[in-house]
């Protein structure tokens, strides 16, 4: 799972095909596809693996800066790259929608022990998501950091 998070953060959903897997995991073919039959299964497997992570990292984060160092890393470009490939694959999608929706619950009770605003964390994470997308576009740098900044000032205005 280590190798296919990290070729869809480093190559894409396109390009990350069962083959470069292999490769980059250095596992014969048959032995993926004894666990993974499909490529399919493949991503349904790092979907879960990085829902799985995201829900972890949750637990450990504080309020923004906490979120920016969970979301900034290889598992949430990996998350995003298979998002958007969730838009045009019904079985991605279905499976993305349901982990979705069970990481929305986590964060609402991680929202409510930390005595967050659910609401904040929701509007806090979907700007991590697109800073995260900013900067695979090449667009970080300064702009993060004021949006990183603005969300702190936000947060200590509602704390």
């Amino acid at each position: 799972m280590v190798a296919t998070i990290e070729c869809l953060s480093e190559l894409g959903y396109r390009g990350t095909t069962t083959t470069v897997v292999c490769r980059k995991a250095g596992v014969s073919r048959g032995a993926m596809l004894h666990h993974f039959p499909s490529r399919h299964e493949l991503m349904v497997g790092a979907v879960e693996r990085v829902m799985a992570q995201r829900r972890q990292d949750m637990e450990l984060a504080d309020p923004v800066e906490g979120m920016w160092s969970v979301v900034e890393g290889a598992a949430t470009e990996a998350w995003l790259e298979l998002v958007v490939a969730a838009r045009t694959d019904p079985a991605l999608r279905a499976r993305v929608v349901e982990m979705t929706e069970g990481l929305r619950e986590a964060a609402r009770l991680e929202a409510e022990r930390l005595g967050i605003n659910h609401d904040d964390l929701l509007v806090a994470s979907a700007a991590m998501d697109g800073l995260v997308l900013q900067r695979q576009a090449g667009l970080g740098g300064e702009r993060t950091q004021r949006v990183l900044d603005r969300l702190k000032s936000l947060q200590e205005k509602t704390a």
